[in-house]
């Protein structure tokens, strides 16, 4: 079994935030979650510059943290040191679907978000919880129990500017 990748906040998670300053005490534990599970250097070449703080069940997940799937059905609680005025990414992705590689899976995608209010941003796909398949021979392979442990990565990228979504659909639409 595999663990989820957690930086503190969803099962999941592995988290950049967008430059802001940070505890250093806090930042050292989250450097040794992002190594002890290989998302760095796997996923990414070094960890965050800040960490990104996440609540599942009521619980400060922390990288590396093991979480079952099950444990994601309900959106996680993040927040992160923001500065005034500026916007975020959000992207919560699945790194090691049941897919041939270099397949990933997007669970969540959350543009323009002031401060952390991810409730009120530009939602561009929205949360979609964590499943698990098995290749067990069944008809479908579907993990009915949702205990399979599995890593996803939880990143905050500070934005330039504002996003114009619907520019981006709509250039999609043309040239794809």
């Amino acid at each position: 079994m595999r663990s989820f990748i957690a930086l503190l906040g969803l099962t999941i998670v592995g988290v950049s935030n967008a430059g802001h300053g940070g505890n250093s005490n806090m930042k050292a534990v989250f450097d040794q979650g992002w190594r002890s599970q290989g998302a760095v250097p796997e996923f990414l070449p070094i960890p965050p510059d800040n960490p990104l703080f996440m609540k599942v069940d009521g619980k400060l997940i922390i990288p590396g943290t093991p979480l079952q799937t099950s444990q994601l059905e309900d959106f996680p609680r993040m927040w992160w040191s923001t500065e005034p005025g500026a916007l975020y990414t959000v992207l919560i992705e699945d790194n090691e679907p049941e897919l041939p590689p270099p397949t990933k899976i997007f669970h969540f995608l959350a543009v323009n978000v002031r401060g952390t209010d991810i409730a009120n941003s530009d939602i561009v796909f929205d949360y979609w919880p964590s499943t698990t398949f098995d290749r067990d021979g069944t008809p479908d392979g579907f993990d009915p129990n949702l205990k399979k442990l599995k890593r996803h990565l939880v990143l905050v990228y500070k934005q330039n500017g504002r996003i114009d979504i619907v520019s981006i659909f709509l250039l999609s639409f043309i040239f794809f």
